[in-house]
């Protein structure tokens, strides 16, 4: 363990396993580490497994990117030297955004995030919890955590612009590839920013979510996963430790 929280800072930069375990005191599984580490592209897609834990990965997501402002590196870095501006990082505004829905399915994120900045080593770097619509935590380095519902449209979600979306339960949304297109994606697009859908699939309403999974797949290389128990099995099968 880090002798210090300044090393303990520079650590969890890359390490992931470690800032989760050290700053929110919890270990994400095998899985969640492995789709944690990988979900780098601009839309990623958590096609979960039932009680495979998305809600903890989504909480881990936002915290881990919103601390050290990743994605944001192009406006305080300098593209030569590769040093930082430490007053261009200060002033660097970083909003993120989770949003499902309705509010009964983000409320699940926002809970677990509340918990979270009340543990010991990520409470100092918390400034501001706004209970109120809208409802959102602010932090220490000038990121902000929004929480919305989405609306029919996406309209619930439109006007601002995100490093981070989280959609959770994506597999509910009938129109998601319209909202996708109409809204999620312009809100990234100025900053660069990225999309995680999250979600389990739902028999007959699912196409949207299902369309986005199989690009991923195919991009990846990986499978589609559609019990925990079916992807416990295969990482026996493979002689990975869970």
């Amino acid at each position: 363990m880090p002798e210090t929280v300044e090393e303990a800072i520079v650590r969890g930069r890359e390490d992931i396993e470690f800032f989760s375990r050290y700053f929110l005191g919890e270990v994400p599984h095998a899985g969640q580490l492995e789709w944690l580490n990988n979900a780098e592209a601009s839309t990623n897609v958590g096609a979960t497994a039932n009680r495979w834990g998305k809600t903890f990965v989504q909480v881990i997501r936002h915290f881990h990117r919103g601390f050290y402002k990743i994605g944001s590196e192009w406006r305080w870095i300098d593209p030569v030297t590769g040093a930082a501006d430490n007053e261009a990082y200060r002033a660097t505004k970083y909003h993120t955004l989770h949003t499902a829905q309705g509010w009964d399915t983000a409320e699940m994120v926002w809970n677990d995030a509340l918990a979270f900045t009340d543990k010991p080593n990520i409470r100092p770097f918390v400034r501001k919890i706004v209970r109120s619509n809208p409802m959102r935590i602010e932090f220490q380095n000038g990121w902000r955590w929004d929480f919305r519902t989405l609306g029919d449209d996406g309209s619930g979600v439109d006007g601002k612009s995100y490093y981070l979306i989280t959609v959770d339960e994506a597999g509910w949304i009938r129109n998601l590839n319209e909202i996708m297109t109409n809204v999620l994606r312009l809100r990234t697009a100025d900053v660069q920013g990225v999309i995680d859908l999250m979600g389990t699939f739902k028999p007959g309403i699912s196409r949207d979510f299902y369309m986005h999974a199989k690009k991923a797949a195919v991009y990846t290389g990986r499978d589609i996963e559609f019990d925990f128990e079916d992807w416990l099995k295969r990482r026996k099968l493979e002689g990975k430790a869970a």
